[in-house]
């Protein structure tokens, strides 16, 4: 998996939304983060481009309202929800409530 995905990262150190894609922050916080669920560590060199790409971009706090519906799934950004989604049906599994 490692390999790959330092296959596909792109000269900056990010990734994009598929592989000739420039890079983007969702892409980059998605691959980074699936990376270290993954057990990958931080030390491994595709791993540290992509958090250096994401710490020069302006954190995962700059990622789009999905990512942090993702991150946020995942106790990872403590972001709050775009408000939208409050006017969803309460039996919505996205529904903030």
């Amino acid at each position: 998996m490692g390999v790959l995905c330092f296959y596909f990262q792109n000269r900056d150190g990010g990734w994009g939304l598929h592989i000739e894609g420039q890079s983007r922050m969702f892409g980059t916080a998605m691959i980074y983060i699936t990376l270290r669920l993954l057990d990958k560590e931080a030390e491994e060199e595709a791993v540290e481009r992509g958090r250096e790409w994401i710490l020069r971009h302006g954190t995962a706090t700059a990622i789009s309202s999905w990512g942090k519906m993702y991150l946020k799934q995942m106790n990872g950004v403590n972001n709050p929800m775009p408000p939208e989604l409050l006017l969803c049906p309460d039996l919505l599994p996205c529904h903030p409530g």
